[in-house]
């Protein structure tokens, strides 16, 4: 049988990475600016941020209701360089933030690093990183949010410093995403309830957070309530706007329908499948911003196939605890969005509506809890050298299998 050490299995993984980097890197450079899901709304977000240095009113454009945060940033970053490379810095940024946040809780270099290369290859930040949007800058903001509070918030003292830290982070997620309002429920049950730290201390620091975080961005949903009434609002919320696309059903089956996966229906799930819909623009590239429609794709039954594992590994990592497991901001955020999610599909019944992009902020609490169910599963092994090369041998032959589909190719229109 095939083993291998632990730091031959570090460097292969970090050959991995490197060549999941160069995937990206070929990918940013050729992918047309002005495909993907909305771009060129976003551009003209862009642009009139260039032009004006001022957020416009959410009935100036398609995309203008979003928070201005990520349209800043790509304005500023287009001042010198390409704004679809700020993707690229962006995913660069999220595996960087991930080895750290692995390698602080386990202090393992082969952990952190397939930690890095799970983020790194999933799908959904695969084709996310070339286009022009701000999902995967979202995702990277949450992800800084949810490592900073898990990691300073589970100790019987918090640091005023660290709380103000923390109330800033959450100011800018809420400025990227209006998704990011449901980090408030979760830190506020988190906190208060589920946190072992006396009772003042715990009123206190949310105060503090939730004050900073108004300061911030308060202003951007004070702006839309005045001007819309409403706090939160999509471009279908308004009068000016309509959507072009039919409606389709949502009804019981449209939720329980599985046949997505028995019948491998990767490109029409996502007009009348919720579960195979989300998950095949999750997994896959659903959407097929990155690669062209077909009407079969063997090499994207397999990547959907190669990501099962993962899924089995997040919910054993979920499943069994430890009485001192400090996860519960990791399972509070991600319960909070999905159930924010199906509200979005019922309220909002268009096939564009069924995206795993919106979910993409999912990505750190995935990998935590896939980490989490690697090391209790590799408590059962009693050959940790087998089951280290197995796991690292799956993992390069999954990127493999990524770096052939997503391969970006000049005719692909």
């Amino acid at each position: 049988m095939f083993k291998l050490n632990n730091r031959k299995l570090s460097f292969l993984l970090f050959l991995t990475l490197v060549a999941l980097f160069v995937l990206q890197l070929h990918n940013v450079l050729i992918y047309p600016i002005r495909r993907g899901f909305d771009a060129l709304p976003h551009l003209d977000y862009i642009n009139y941020v260039k032009t004006h240095w001022s957020v416009p009113m959410a009935d100036q454009g398609w995309e203008m209701f979003q928070p201005p945060l990520y349209y800043f940033a790509s304005a500023l970053f287009s001042l010198i360089l390409n704004p679809q490379l700020l993707g690229l810095v962006v995913w660069l940024t999220l595996v960087l933030i991930t080895y750290f946040f692995i390698n602080r809780l386990y202090h393992k270099i082969d952990l952190s690093l397939a930690g890095v290369l799970i983020v790194g290859l999933l799908p959904v930040n695969i084709y996310l990183m070339p286009t022009i949007s701000n999902e995967l800058f979202s995702a990277l903001i949450t992800a800084v949010f949810l490592i900073v509070y898990y990691l300073n918030f589970h100790h019987e003292k918090i640091s005023y410093k660290k709380t103000i830290i923390i109330g800033v982070i959450l100011g800018l997620c809420l400025l990227t995403k209006t998704t990011a309002l449901l980090l408030i429920p979760a830190i506020i049950i988190d906190l208060m309830f589920l946190n072992r730290i006396r009772f003042i201390i715990k009123l206190k620091s949310l105060l503090i957070i939730l004050c900073i975080a108004y300061i911030i961005s308060g202003w951007f949903y004070i702006r839309n309530y005045f001007a819309f009434g409403k706090f939160q609002l999509l471009n279908v919320d308004l009068p000016k706007f309509s959507s072009q696309q039919p409606v389709s059903r949502r009804d019981f089956l449209f939720f329980t329908d599985l046949s997505g996966f028995t019948e491998r229906k990767l490109y029409r799930s996502q007009y009348d499948q919720f579960l195979s819909g989300t998950y095949f623009s999750f997994f896959y590239d659903g959407h097929n911003v990155i690669v062209p429609v077909v009407a079969y794709s063997k090499i994207g039954v397999v990547i959907v196939l190669m990501s099962f594992p993962l899924i089995i590994l997040a919910i054993v990592g979920i499943l069994i605890k430890k009485r001192s497991d400090d996860s519960k901001i990791m399972l509070i955020y991600p319960f909070f969005l999905f159930m924010a999610y199906i509200w979005f599909v019922i309220k909002y019944p268009y096939f564009s509506s069924i995206k795993g992009s919106y979910l993409a902020s999912l990505t750190l609490p995935l990998v935590y809890f896939i980490i989490k169910g690697v090391i209790i599963i590799k408590k059962k092994f009693n050959d940790l050298t087998l089951y280290n090369s197995i796991f690292t041998l799956y993992l390069i032959l999954y990127v493999a299998f990524i770096i052939k589909h997503f391969w970006y190719q000049s005719w692909w229109k």
